[in-house]
């Protein structure tokens, strides 16, 4: 400093205690900064550890339940096969349905036309059955 500045830097009591006073925040500092990262290295640990038990117990239950998962798996093959084949009969039973429903439409048709047909026959009809039974009322014992 007196190099530098050409000046003396002299330390008195209040600076000497204002410097132990700093010195004494910030080493309060450090260890509040020291502790919290101790916490959270701490705590860190305690997760990975408990992540480490319980990554070995879903192990062993994996274990315990392959031959489980194994067996569905060919029942779920053995189920795909099946439905497989009942997609085939469905297939084949639809299009027996839409041949029947074309061929009973036609014949509906066919229904219609004949009962078309009967319908227009009786409407001629009528009007003579109706003449027929007015003249027969018409008609006494003496004629």
């Amino acid at each position: 400093y007196l190099q530098e500045l050409s000046r003396y830097c002299y330390v008195t009591p209040t600076s000497y205690l204002e410097l132990l006073g700093i010195f004494s925040k910030l080493i309060n500092l450090k260890k509040e900064e020291l502790e919290a990262a101790r916490k959270r290295t701490k705590t860190g640990l305690t997760k990975l550890l408990n992540t480490q038990e319980d990554v070995a117990k879903m192990q062993a239950e994996l274990e315990t339940m392959k031959p489980m998962l194994e067996e569905a798996t060919k029942d779920t093959e053995v189920t795909m096969i099946q439905i497989d084949k009942d997609s085939v009969v469905a297939e084949q039973t639809r299009e027996t349905v839409q041949q029947e429903e074309s061929s009973a439409s036609v014949m509906a048709e066919e229904c219609k036309s004949i009962a078309d047909d009967a319908q227009r026959d009786l409407n001629e009809a009528l009007p003579a059955l109706d003449a027929a039974l007015k003249s027969l009322k018409s008609l006494n014992k003496n004629d």
